[in-house]
């Protein structure tokens, strides 16, 4: 956690990284992204939500006034930004916008309601999905990034979400069927924008750590894109094209799809560079 210091007067402490976000702070800094215009505006009432305190600028001043309780701290507005910019790891520019540099890979939102039914997500970082479902989110995460379109983010949802299987005596989703998803996405539609863009916050953040940890894999794609990182082509890389290991392969833990890839890849460099040498 960051300490915030007004002189030599501590006067809160704020999350300084990823880890540190809870819940409500991740719906609060979504629902300001959503309506602040400018970037800067959302990382100051960002800022002033986690610190508990309410801010004044001062007419004709360059002071601030900064309230917590019932105690005031008259400062100047370079000082001000300076303890908003302690948040600089949360933003990242993206052209001439400022938008929120995910990293978030624990799941704070393992659950949610609608029409009282209970629907299940991933667990943190995604490390319990199959290998079938994150490439199902993927085509939908991309194709939300190129148009922006709501229905792109509620087919993702629907992928990483759903009912809980009633037949079973432990809470679990029922069963991913890639059929199922345009219509639960109609379902999805209903959910809050709020809870919506936080699981499209975490799913970027667990997306960026798997294109880093398996760089190797992502290595000769187009950005991490499915344009080349198809299911077909992991498929038949997985099970030297036999039909009969199609399924299997498409419901094994990504993870383990993942580094089956990486050890295939190095398996092919090692053999190359003995090639080389001869």
């Amino acid at each position: 956690m960051a300490k915030i210091t007004i002189g030599k007067t501590l006067v809160t402490v704020i999350p300084s990284k990823w880890e540190h976000i809870k819940k409500n702070d991740l719906l609060k800094l979504v629902e300001l992204a959503l309506v602040r215009e400018t970037g800067i505006e959302v990382k100051m009432e960002f800022f002033l939500y986690l610190a508990k305190m309410t801010r004044e600028f001062m007419p004709n001043s360059d002071n601030v006034i900064l309230s917590k309780g019932n105690t005031d701290y008259y400062i100047s507005r370079e000082s001000f930004l300076d303890m908003v910019n302690t948040l600089d790891w949360i933003f990242k520019e993206v052209g001439n916008k400022v938008v929120i540099n995910s990293r978030l890979r624990k799941q704070l939102i393992p659950f949610f309601y609608l029409s009282n039914i209970r629907y299940l997500g991933p667990g943190d970082g995604l490390t319990n999905i199959s290998f079938s479902e994150f490439i199902e989110s993927e085509k939908h995460y991309v194709n939300y990034l190129k148009n922006q379109d709501i229905k792109h983010l509620n087919r993702l949802i629907a992928t990483l979400y759903r009912p809980m299987d009633k037949t079973l005596s432990q809470p679990k989703k029922i069963k991913f069927e890639l059929d199922s998803v345009p219509l639960r996405s109609i379902i999805i539609h209903h959910l809050d924008a709020a809870t919506k863009f936080s699981i499209l916050v975490f799913y970027e953040g667990c997306r960026q750590f798997i294109m880093e940890t398996f760089e190797q894999v992502y290595s000769g794609t187009s950005n991490g894109t499915p344009d080349k990182f198809g299911m077909a082509s992991v498929i038949e890389a997985l099970t030297n094209n036999d039909p009969t290991k199609f399924e299997a392969v498409e419901e094994t833990k990504l993870f383990n799809v993942l580094l089956s890839l990486e050890k295939q890849m190095d398996r092919a460099d090692e053999m190359k560079r003995k090639m080389e040498k001869k």
